[in-house]
């Protein structure tokens, strides 16, 4: 098992990736939300107490003097009032927080449901499992981190309440409205301070996890070459394809042969098969071509249909290299290729059965794929 992780030295692909994202397997830290959260309500709290304020204030003053003499009235207002400033307060923070949880939900783990990872399992609920995962390192660390969290965060409400106590004994003559004032912004403060400690060791806790997964997302050299073979296809199969698409596609050509008009040919090296219909095309089009043996097999099989064979050299390399299969041969060479199908429509039936030589003037053929044509040969 150890040198099984060990030889696990290459980057997880794009697909192991996303496999272990459908089984929910992202880095995440659940803490980013509750601070993130806490944080936004200490933004927004300031901004929303200042328009609540004086519900806040006419509140301290009616709730005694409507709890001495209560009536239904006097009672009923109280509450609609109270109420009012608790939506007022308490609607947009927790809205704005709920924003922060999504967006930084999303940011997290992106969009979608992980099925696979809230399917009930019974392993998730073994006791057993559950204390090895707590005496575990990852749950020891979780432990520390605790551990950490509650003694700063004690810490920091430990002062600032202190802080508190101290102003209010020292200031006993204080109005309400300041009372209430300077406890609203120590308490903002130290929820400020609090929710900051929280962000740090929740970045540093996000940072952990995502390279704990990116770790366990390893991959093995082989599992990578599997995994490309799977992506990509076999090599050997698709070598087996290839050759029988080239095949088939090499039989069709032969079989155009015995349609086509004229065979041209360098005389070995290069062949080039041309058809000429005007009512299905303007122009002559390749129905075949081939170097070398293919050229050979061309011939051969353009003599056993009696289409006739005219060796034009530059004409032929020239074709050779400016086209393809089933094109329509180039603008440049239509001269050339006209007084050569001319030539052909002149030839007696028995001059069309043999070999003959046709002369294309170099002048008629640019020199570049003449040249194109040499460094191929």
């Amino acid at each position: 098992m150890a040198a099984d992780k060990k030889s696990k030295t290459e980057k997880p692909t794009a697909k192991r990736i996303k496999k272990a994202r459908s089984e929910g397997s992202v880095a995440k830290s659940p803490e980013l939300f509750s601070w993130f959260s806490l944080l936004a309500a200490t933004i927004l709290m300031p901004i929303l107490l200042g328009p609540a304020e004086q519900k806040i204030e006419v509140l301290f003053y009616t709730i005694p003097r409507v709890t001495l003499n209560p009536t239904t009235t006097s009672t009923t207002a109280m509450l609609s009032d109270g109420f009012s400033a608790f939506v007022l307060i308490v609607g947009p923070i927790i809205g704005g927080a709920a924003l922060v949880a999504i967006i930084i939900s999303v940011a997290q783990t992106g969009f979608g449901l992980f099925y696979k990872s809230i399917t009930p399992k019974l392993s998730k609920v073994s006791p057993l499992k559950g204390i090895k995962k707590i005496f575990s390192p990852s749950g020891l660390t979780e432990v520390l981190k605790s551990f950490v969290k509650l003694v700063v965060v004690v810490g920091l409400g430990y002062s600032q309440v202190h802080g508190l106590t101290s102003l209010l004994s020292t200031n006993s003559n204080l109005a309400i409205g300041s009372v209430t004032t300077e406890t609203a912004g120590i308490v903002l403060g130290a929820a400020r301070m609090i929710a900051g400690f929280g962000l740090v060791i929740a970045v540093a806790d996000y940072a952990r996890q995502k390279k704990m997964l990116t770790k366990s997302l390893k991959m093995t050299k082989q599992e990578v070459k599997e995994e490309n073979k799977d992506d990509q296809g076999d090599p050997t199969v698709k070598g087996r394809i290839r050759r029988m698409q080239m095949q088939m596609s090499r039989q069709r050509m032969m079989a155009a042969i015995a349609k086509s008009t004229v065979v041209v040919v360098n005389p070995t090296h290069f062949a080039v098969a041309l058809s000429y219909n005007p009512k299905i095309s303007p122009a002559p089009r390749v129905v075949a071509k081939g170097k070398d043996n293919i050229a050979l097999l061309i011939k051969e099989r353009a003599s056993q249909n009696h289409v006739p064979i005219v060796r034009d050299a530059p004409l032929a390399r020239a074709l050779y290299v400016s086209t393809k299969i089933d094109d329509q041969i180039p603008f440049v060479l239509y001269k050339a290729v006209a007084k050569l199908i001319a030539f052909v429509f002149k030839l007696s039936a028995f001059a069309k059965s043999q070999e003959m030589s046709h002369t294309t003037p170099s002048a008629e053929i640019p020199n570049e794929l003449l040249i194109k044509a040499d460094s191929i040969a």
